[in-house]
């Protein structure tokens, strides 16, 4: 899941323009700006090469939808506000903000379309289910020493989990593995879902987190940056200032320097070498980026399945399904089947287009405002800035 998150973050105009200019010429084209850190070694220096890794995609197996979807889609469920998470069949989503009104968080039975539970006295943040419950807060604006709580999608009981300090909000970072990487106040902090603390850093203090298999890529309050070890909450290395452009990879981090070409460097900071990507692997969006190992960017693929095999690329700017040959002409495919058979493409400012396998004619689903996403292997379409709503896209059948 990811890290805050799979809803509007995750622009399709921006991707596509991305991939285009991936597709249609050499993308490593240095900015014109930005200072490398003393911290970082020049490009100039760095040295080592770059093994090929298998793509391991054992830990965000939500970002693909069900293999359900193979036989189209059902109306859609109605759901008040964003989504937070998804589990035991329920729904558990978070009401518009409105000044004069407190925020409401509700479960709603997938199944039925019925709300089950209100709350007024919790808040949740999109990604935040464990599968089993979803992960929320107090208001530090309410409670001078805010809760993080494991609710229970079924009937909106609560069970604390930690405590953090006085009049800090509880920020969630990810739920992986069944552990919940969070931030408070000056700490960010690894606890199970039994509430018992794994590890504590102690600041910087950190105002967003990226999870990226080992690691958590964090941003600081005066915008550096610093890597942390997911199983010791061990600061990898110093904090430091990267360049204008910073990806988060798997297997490390790429830091683009002025006038010069991508430079890769290890979670710990050491230089791996330069890289000129080929491709722009996208699908399935993983939060608002999709985070992969670095190898999976030297080649023509823009959507892997669940086991990591390629399911569509991309050649000189053609998107073609790997298994039946189809071309999308709709639109950037931008979520896939775990099997990889099916496929849903959106052009910009148009509507989905679900591409089912032996079938010829597409599925036309949401309108040019629908932001798609999946969660849990749910489709999910997150209208709340046109509608105040998201909306839940069931598998036929």
């Amino acid at each position: 899941m990811r890290h805050g998150r799979l809803l509007a973050a995750f622009a399709v105009s921006s991707t596509l323009s991305l991939f285009l200019a991936a597709c249609a010429g050499d993308p490593s084209t240095p900015s014109e700006s930005g200072d490398a850190s003393s911290a970082q070694p020049s490009a100039s220096e760095s040295q080592g090469s770059l093994a090929p890794e298998d793509i391991d995609t054992s830990w965000f197996t939500g970002a693909w939808l069900d293999d359900g979807y193979g036989r189209g889609v059902s109306q859609p469920i109605e759901l008040p506000g964003t989504l937070c998470g998804i589990a035991d069949g329920v729904a558990v989503s978070q009401s518009a903000l409105d000044a004069r009104q407190p925020t409401l968080i509700h479960g709603t039975d997938l199944a039925t379309g019925d709300e089950l539970w209100n709350a007024d006295d919790i808040r949740c943040t999109p990604s935040s289910s464990t599968g089993e419950a979803v992960i929320g807060a107090q208001d530090s604006s309410v409670e001078e020493h805010p809760l993080l709580v494991s609710i229970d999608p079924r009937t909106g009981d609560t069970r604390e989990l930690a405590e953090s300090p006085d009049h800090h909000d509880a920020l969630l970072i990810d739920v992986v593995d069944d552990v919940i990487y969070y931030i408070a106040g000056e700490d960010v902090v690894a606890v199970d879902t039994d509430g018992n603390e794994l590890w504590s850093t102690p600041g910087p203090v950190a105002y967003e987190c990226t999870f990226a298999g080992t690691y958590l890529g964090c941003t600081l309050e005066d915008d550096q940056v610093v890597t942390i070890d997911v199983e010791t909450g061990e600061h990898l290395q110093e904090p430091f200032e990267p360049t204008d452009e910073l990806m988060w990879l798997t297997d490390g981090y790429t830091l683009r320097y002025p006038r010069g070409p991508m430079v890769v460097f290890s979670p710990s900071g050491e230089p791996m070498g330069e890289h000129r990507h080929k491709g722009w692997l996208r699908c399935p969006p993983q939060g608002s980026e999709a985070i992969f190992p670095l190898n999976a960017f030297d080649a023509t693929v823009l959507c892997v399945s669940a086991e990591g095999e390629p399911a569509v690329t991309a050649v000189n700017g053609v998107f073609t399904h790997v298994d039946t040959g189809h071309e999308f002409t709709l639109g950037l495919p931008i979520l896939i089947t775990a099997d990889g058979s099916t496929v849903l493409a959106q052009d910009l400012s148009a509507p989905g287009h679900l591409v089912l396998p032996g079938s010829e004619e597409p599925i036309e689903i949401g309108d040019a405002d629908s932001q798609f996403s999946a969660a849990q292997g749910w489709l999910v379409d997150d209208r709340v800035f046109v509608d105040d709503v998201t909306l839940i896209y069931p598998p036929a059948g």
